[in-house]
């Protein structure tokens, strides 16, 4: 993420390696994933996207996604096959109208 915002990739990465949902760290990580959701969320609500909460978790998705299969194949080539996917998902999202 760009200047010190959250990082989801090693919470991600910690998730994976839990043996189930039991394990102390697991609310721990989702919490964090969610806290990370939110201020997607809330930043694109602030920009003006009518589904800011849509918008949000389909950026998560592809940051977090990204930054796993980056780790996994030691490439940033993922993260920036999302970066571009993510500036088409704001060039087509919907704007919320302004009253």
């Amino acid at each position: 993420i760009i200047d010190g915002e959250p990082d989801p990739g090693p919470s991600a990465a910690t998730a994976i390696e839990l043996p189930n949902d039991a394990h102390p760290a697991a609310p721990v990580i989702r919490e964090q994933l969610q806290e990370i959701q939110r201020y997607l969320q809330d930043t694109a609500a602030a920009a003006g996207y009518a589904d800011a909460a849509e918008l949000g978790t389909a950026l998560l998705t592809l940051l977090a996604g990204s930054i796993s299969l980056g780790k996994a194949h030691r490439t940033e080539a993922f993260t920036l096959a999302a970066r571009e996917t993510a500036a088409s998902l704001l060039e087509a999202a919907a704007r919320a109208e302004r009253a």
